[in-house]
């Protein structure tokens, strides 16, 4: 059960509330494994203080974040010695890039959209989903480049997002695909197709997407701060995946959350999800999820619970502040 959640905030601080308003700092994040996101110094300071340990040598579990850093990070000096003495390190398991991860990752993702659009599951609800939107296929392009440049290998820490945002992955293909991160950052680029239905009030224009994508904003900005600007040192341990890879557009050309659905086709999506997830952490020898909100969060206990995925050891679940 998570419990009250302290806010931090670094930049542009407000005037401190009176004393009795403040509310009390979490103990340690085994027992909350819930924190608001502001910047990646504010990350680091967090996951250093609930941890308990006075340096990064202490804890296992701040490193298995704090690892995926640019090499010039406060927390460097400690990164191959602890690396090589928890199996962080990829050099040792090359031989297991045999076969293709990329591959994989992309079969599992379209099993679930088949068992998903093959189910008879009818999605309308009151709020009348009109569109189905399919990244996975009109943005296949994308998505392959996406996939096979940094899904490749084991990956100890996996990012879990919920389902693509109207004007992130939606367009690109990418998780949390903000254009300006998927296209400057990530180094992303080539032409998007055209879904068989879309909305006039959200057309997809690929990476000529005019509007923002806050949660990938947020998102890839944190990466980049975390990197050094260097993707390839960002998902040298780490995936991004997001759980469910469809979205549902209402005929007034809202998007609509999984949540937001009738409770047939939410347990659809959590039976076929669930599995799927679980599937993609074993295939990736994932030990530490950090689920971005309380959806992922949800499912990715459930998942781990039910098909036994022992090579978790790890669930936090980070939220952002809105506007940031």
């Amino acid at each position: 059960m998570v419990g009250d959640v302290t806010r931090w905030r670094t930049a542009s601080p407000r005037p401190t509330p009176p004393p009795s308003s403040i509310p009390p700092k979490p103990r340690t994040l085994r027992q909350h494994k819930r924190f608001i996101l502001c910047s990646a110094a504010e990350f680091l300071e967090t996951l250093l203080r609930v941890s308990g340990a006075n340096n990064a040598a202490d804890s296992h579990d701040q490193f298995l974040i704090a690892q995926i850093l640019h090499p010039n990070s406060i927390m460097a000096s400690t990164k191959r010695k602890i690396g090589e003495k928890n199996g962080l390190e990829n050099d040792s398991k090359k031989s297991k890039l045999e076969f293709d991860y990329a591959e994989k990752l992309i079969a599992l993702e379209n099993e679930l959209v088949e068992k998903i659009l093959t189910s008879g599951t009818d999605f309308k609800h009151d709020k009348n989903v009109a569109y189905t939107y399919n990244p996975l296929d009109y943005a296949a392009e994308l998505h392959a480049q996406y996939v096979q440049r940094f899904c490749q290998g084991p990956k100890k820490i996996l990012f879990l997002g919920m389902n693509p945002g109207p004007h992130g992955m939606t367009q690109t293909g990418v998780p949390f695909g903000e254009i300006p991160a998927v296209r400057d950052f990530l180094g992303i680029r080539g032409p998007v197709q055209q879904p068989k239905r879309s909305h006039p009030k959200l057309p997809v224009t690929g990476l000529n997407c005019s509007r923002s994508e806050p949660s990938g904003k947020r998102f890839w900005g944190l990466a980049k701060e975390l990197s050094g600007g260097d993707p390839d040192v960002f998902f040298k341990n780490a995936i991004v995946y997001n759980y469910f890879p469809l979205s549902f557009i209402t005929s007034a050309g809202r998007n609509i959350t999984p949540v937001e659905l009738n409770k047939g086709a939410q347990a659809l999506i959590d039976k076929v999800g669930d599995e799927i997830l679980s599937k993609v952490l074993k295939l990736f020898e994932v030990d530490t999820i950090v689920a971005i909100g309380a959806f992922a969060k949800k499912r990715s206990d459930a998942a781990i619970k039910q098909f036994k995925v022992p090579n978790v050891k790890n669930v936090y679940e980070i939220l952002f502040y809105h506007g940031q």
